[in-house]
Formats: structure tokens, C-alpha cells, sequence
């Protein structure tokens, strides 16, 4: 095993190099843009850097598609005036002393209605508490209107889990009938949600990103490329 780099448009990118046997080499790129390549034992230093120049423009091409899923969390001070995305709109939040803990949506405001305004830590649990409640009846329903779409398919209905993810925006596991789904997502719209959920559940179909899985995409959601595009900035 060893480090190498290529470099592509004048960007240096990384790749671990395995040698074992095998009779071809393999490519793999992961969520975290990783880049691991496989060879035969045998093949030599030309043979490897050969190929991977044939392949250069298709590792790039996964790691920016792994990045549209990047999520980037808000860091907050949870104090009056600072603004959180919600579904896509901006929202100013407003701490206000109550005896209760609760929190509203209200008028362009995120109203967190605490005991303590300077309680930091019960005013963010109070906000997370809120969030994942939101999350979990959002995505679920946009789920009860998206299956339909794919259910002539002989697709059984996943479940949704709510699942913290520091860069993607979502996954799934087939063999568990199981979609998880960042909680960030929320930030953004619904035609960016929805464009997440049936890439999720086009997988229960094609596990990789093949061509024949861009089809299928496409036939499930005709605009699939202009949502694609408005998450990569929406996740910005």
C-alpha cells in the first residue's frame, strides 16, 4: 500500500495504491472523496500510471458528485438576530423568556421560547428536540408521496432514519430496506428534498451510479439534473 497523486486541471488528487491478486484493476472512490485504486501484482509503475490517466476525469467526476451531498452544518450562538435556514427560507431567530420550552415557526421567526435566555445548552436542545420531530414528519411524508412513483417497480417501501452525517446528505441500505437521511437536509427546499429521497430510492434498484441508474433517475424524475444542481448550491 502506498500514496500517489495525479494531477488533473492543475488540481493534485490524492490515491492510495493496493497491489494484490487480482486480474484487473479496480477503481473505488468513496463518500469522504477518498480515491483507492487496485492493481495486480505484477503490473508495473507505467502499466498503473497508464490507466489511471484513462480514468482520472471519471474519480474526479464521483468526487464532485459525493460532494453535492456535502451537508455543512450551522455552527449558532442560539442568540436573538441570528437567522437558520428552514425548507429553504431564511428564519431570524428570537429567544424569548417563557415558562415553557418550546419553539415556533411565527412570521419569519424562529421563536425558542426558554426559562433561561442564556441558557445555551437547554435553548439547543430544545431547538435539536424541534428539528428532528420536524425532520422525521417531513421526510416521511414526502416519502408517502414520492413511493408511488416507484412502486411498479416491485420496490418494497423503506423506512426512514434520521441519521447525523458530516457529508452526505443521505444513504440507504438495501438489504434493510432502510433510507437514512441527514437531519441538515431540512435546510433546504422541498424540491431539494424530494431529489434526495428518489435518488435514495433509485438505489433500492441500481446500487452504483451507473448509467443505467441515471436512466432510471430521469424516468422517475424528469428534472432529476436541474434538482441535482439547485442542492449542489443550496448546500453551499
Amino acid at each position: 500500500m502506498e500514496k500517489r497523486t495525479f494531477e488533473l486541471f492543475g488540481e493534485v488528487i490524492e490515491y492510495t495504491l493496493i497491489t494484490e491478486f487480482r486480474k484487473n484493476m479496480k477503481f473505488r472512490v468513496y463518500p469522504d472523496q477518498t480515491v483507492e485504486i487496485s492493481a495486480p501484482h505484477g503490473n508495473t509503475s507505467e502499466e498503473i500510471e497508464t490507466k489511471v490517466e484513462k480514468r482520472k476525469r471519471w474519480i474526479k467526476k464521483q468526487q464532485n458528485h459525493f460532494d453535492k451531498f456535502y451537508g455543512r452544518k450551522l455552527q449558532l450562538d442560539y442568540e436573538s438576530g441570528e437567522t437558520i435556514k428552514y425548507l429553504g427560507r431564511q428564519y431570524t431567530i428570537k429567544v424569548i423568556e417563557s415558562n415553557t420550552e418550546e419553539v415556533k415557526l411565527k412570521s419569519g421567526y424562529l421563536n425558542i421560547y426558554t426559562a433561561d435566555p442564556k441558557d445555551k445548552q437547554q435553548i439547543e436542545l430544545n431547538i435539536n428536540d424541534w428539528w428532528l420531530r420536524k425532520a422525521e414528519k417531513y421526510f416521511n411524508n414526502s416519502l408517502d408521496n414520492l413511493y408511488p412513483k416507484i412502486e411498479p417497480y416491485q420496490i418494497a417501501k423503506p423506512i426512514i432514519k434520521i441519521r447525523k452525517m458530516e457529508k452526505r446528505w443521505g444513504s440507504c441500505i438495501q438489504n434493510k430496506g432502510i433510507i437514512n437521511l441527514n437531519p441538515e437536509l431540512l435546510k433546504t427546499s422541498k424540491f431539494c428534498i424530494e431529489y434526495v429521497i428518489m435518488h435514495e430510492l433509485a438505489h433500492f434498484k441500481f446500487a452504483n451510479h451507473s448509467q443505467a441508474f441515471s436512466r432510471f433517475l430521469r424516468v422517475l424524475m424528469p428534472d432529476c439534473a436541474e434538482r441535482e444542481y439547485k442542492l449542489s448550491k443550496e448546500g453551499m
